[in-house]
């Protein structure tokens, strides 16, 4: 992906302002970068989520599990994008680890593969399955490019290296006994919590 900088006091900087803040005030929610596969309401708990997103709003996947704890975000605008999540069925109650990544094509393993390959190592990840969360547009960053770019230009920016393809993939493991560090109820557990993390960079 490529970012230009431009001024809004130039003579087309402002429309480009202008359509980032439409877009952002009236776009929808999967076209604003919402993952549709979750409940998009964070100030209405409890939240729910499937394993993959809606295909169409007439069909949509059943949202069976409930997003306990948000294990891990990404806050830059650059890298795969992940997050990790504790989620629970809502039937069977058993409780997973789910985390998204945007996965690079040009590699040839995704992580669930990876993770196949070295199970039952100590301390790494069982992996339950791994799915393709979107559908079209949703999953790919090229063929979004698609709806509103040609494919002779999609296909050019992507030998020159202006953006590169990913997929969106979410791994489904075995649940763990996770704690987060900001969850302690005394200042002894806070000094432990950061006694274990001194250990963990050992």
């Amino acid at each position: 992906m490529r970012v230009t900088p431009f001024s809004i006091n130039s003579s087309t900087g402002w429309t480009y302002f202008a359509r980032v803040a439409y877009s952002l005030a009236y776009g929808t929610p999967d076209l604003v970068g919402y993952d549709t596969s979750c409940h998009t309401a964070p100030h209405f708990p409890p939240r729910y989520m499937a394993l993959q997103a809606q295909p169409t709003r007439q069909s949509p996947f059943p949202r069976e599990y409930k997003i306990e704890m948000l294990l891990h975000v990404a806050d830059n605008m650059f890298g795969r994008g992940s997050v990790v999540r504790r989620i629970r069925h809502t039937s069977t109650h058993i409780a997973y680890i789910a985390k998204d990544t945007w996965h690079n094509v040009s590699r040839k393993l995704t992580e669930g593969q990876i993770l196949r390959i070295i199970s039952g190592i100590d301390n790494v990840p069982t992996i339950t399955e791994e799915y393709v969360v979107g559908e079209d547009r949703y999953s790919s960053t090229a063929a979004a490019r698609l709806g509103t770019l040609s494919k002779a230009q999609v296909a050019t920016a992507l030998q020159n290296g202006e953006f590169q393809d990913r997929i969106h993939l979410r791994l489904l493991m075995e649940d763990a006994s996770i704690k987060l560090i900001t969850q302690f109820k005394t200042r002894a557990g806070l000094a432990q919590a950061l006694l274990d993390c001194v250990k963990g960079m050992r």
